[in-house]
């Protein structure tokens, strides 16, 4: 009687030393499943982080573009009572190096 529980007990014993590997197989399955969908959703957020700083760069190159602009500078001088100098009144100073 006793060896009989006992050879259950070593049947369910080894029953269960050949499930544990497949659960953690299947636990493993799971949670690198589960890190590949996160990785997905933080490449997708990236993504479209990325998408709108090249937008918001364009913006800021055409906004410096435009406040660049000879024309915008000549109509501020004008507005501000500054005339075009005359080509004779123009001089240049150079520097000597040392």
């Amino acid at each position: 009687m006793r060896t009989n529980i006992f050879q259950k007990t070593v049947s369910a014993f080894r029953y269960f030393l050949w499930v544990i590997p497949f659960i953690l197989l299947g636990i493993f399955y799971v949670w690198q499943h589960i890190e590949v969908v996160k990785s997905g959703y933080c490449i997708n957020k990236l993504k479209s982080e990325r998408t709108k700083l090249i937008e918001e760069n364009h913006i800021l190159q055409l906004n410096v573009a435009s406040l660049r602009s000879p024309q915008r500078i000549e109509r501020i001088a004008k507005d501000m009572g500054l005339i075009p100098s005359k080509e004779w009144c123009i001089v240049r100073l150079y520097r000597i190096k040392d």
